[in-house]
């Protein structure tokens, strides 16, 4: 798209997504995005490490019909000398009883050699923002079916496309596979409720960027198997050994996680088990 054309399509979307949620809460959401990016590189969280690089939340917020799903684009620039590219991030939001919660999707590498000749200097905001337009934004509207004759000889209306938030309809393991899916959140799994275990998934999903990458045990204590209610152990822990947080269980002390192993050239044991673990120790 030209720029003209990029601006009139960012105009046209962003005053479809205010009517939809109103332009107070479109400017509250985008605050509580910034707000939320800024407390989490503040505490160092590994995915948003970037955060320290000069990044900007695109000004298109695209929202969902029923106001409770946002999709928008993190864009960032690498200001390193030795660095090449630049990138876009799929960036998500879902309002869970009354609560907005935020997490990243797929993200986009953009080699600088693609849209300009001085590869040390990063891609301007704007480009990254016309790309985004192509690459995150493109399918939020789409032609309303009027009919065979007025579609084709009316006036094209547009409306929300239910199908751009594809990533964000249905959480990455179905309610029906929930028992039997290993990788199904704990606190999510014995839920018979099909919203309930959905708003479970994606809460978790988005809490997720807050579990330790690396925390060490203060007391001697016990792996058990991974199953919830914790039944059998596996081992004794000792004070000092080193756990990744997988999941912090919803209403209790206990953890899904896996062993950290010493050997900087094994990492982690992909095993899961469970491990008490009180918040304080965070």
């Amino acid at each position: 798209m030209k720029e003209k054309e990029i601006n009139e399509t960012t105009k046209f979307f962003k005053k479809t997504s205010e009517s939809i949620i109103t332009k107070y809460e479109y400017k509250n959401v985008y605050y509580l995005m910034n707000d939320s990016i800024r407390i989490w590189a503040k505490n160092n969280l590994v995915p948003y490490r970037i955060a320290t690089e000069p990044f900007k939340i695109d000004s298109l917020l695209c929202f969902n019909k029923a106001r409770n799903k946002v999709i928008t684009a993190l864009e960032y620039q690498y200001i390193s000398e030795l660095t090449d590219h630049d990138g876009i991030i799929f960036f998500y939001g879902l309002k869970i009883k009354d609560k907005w919660y935020f997490f990243n999707g797929a993200s986009i590498h953009l080699p600088r050699e693609y849209y300009q000749k001085d590869i040390h200097t990063p891609l301007s905001f704007e480009k990254l923002h016309e790309i985004a337009m192509n690459e995150v934004f493109n399918g939020y509207l789409k032609k309303k079916d009027k009919g065979f004759w007025n579609n084709l000889f009316g006036k094209t209306d547009w409306e929300i496309n239910d199908d751009f938030f594809k990533e964000i309809n249905h959480p990455r393991i179905l309610f029906k596979e929930r028992r039997t899916d290993s990788n199904t959140y704990f606190s999510c799994r014995e839920l018979n409720d099909k919203k309930e275990y959905e708003d479970c998934f994606f809460r978790h999903e988005a809490l997720a960027v807050w579990n330790e990458d690396s925390t060490s045990v203060n007391r001697d204590t016990y792996l058990y198997s991974p199953e919830f209610p914790v039944t059998k152990k596996l081992r004794q822990l000792k004070k000092g050994d080193l756990l990744r947080v997988i999941e912090r269980i919803d209403n209790s002390d206990w953890c899904c996680v896996r062993m950290w192993d010493g050997n900087p050239n094994v990492g982690f044991i992909e095993k899961k088990t469970i491990v008490k673990l009180k918040k304080s120790s965070r």
